[in-house]
């Protein structure tokens, strides 16, 4: 990655760790307290993003002891959530003799897991339950999201 790219954004919050970004968002709806303490061990508390006044969702950002940065939003009027993963890397950063190789790395993600090994099994279980998944490679970021 170049200096003068910019990393992925969220609004105007950046946050980067290493090579990649995490951004979580989680709409939590009808939860009585939505943005629980901290209990964990490893993760540190960031200042909370700069948002407008008529913005009543709640924010919180972290940071996991593995460096990954992570904000979380919870909007107890929403009905569903939401999270997405976007890795720092995209076909800007592909050697001119690895072409397409960000591209096929996303799709390799969907072939299995050890929790599910069939390559249909995840978007199996969150079909069941209403949901969607997917994933994108951009020229400067690759994201996955459900």
């Amino acid at each position: 990655m170049t200096a003068s790219r910019a990393p992925f954004q969220c609004s105007a919050l950046r946050f980067v760790a290493l090579a990649a970004t995490l951004f979580v968002a989680t709409a939590i709806g009808g939860c009585a307290t939505p943005m629980n303490d901290d209990a964990s061990a490893g993760i540190a508390r960031l200042a909370p993003p700069a948002t407008n006044a008529i913005d009543d969702r709640l924010y919180r950002a972290l940071r996991l002891d593995n460096g990954l940065q992570v904000l979380v939003i919870s909007d107890p009027a929403a009905d569903t959530a939401a999270a997405a993963l976007a890795v720092d890397v995209g076909s800007f950063d592909e050697d001119d003799d690895r072409l397409g190789l960000a591209h096929f790395l996303e799709h390799m993600l969907f072939l299995g897991t050890e929790k599910y090994p069939d390559p249909n099994e995840y978007g199996e279980y969150i079909s069941a339950r209403g949901g969607a998944r997917n994933a994108y490679t951009s020229l400067d970021h690759t994201n996955y999201f459900f």
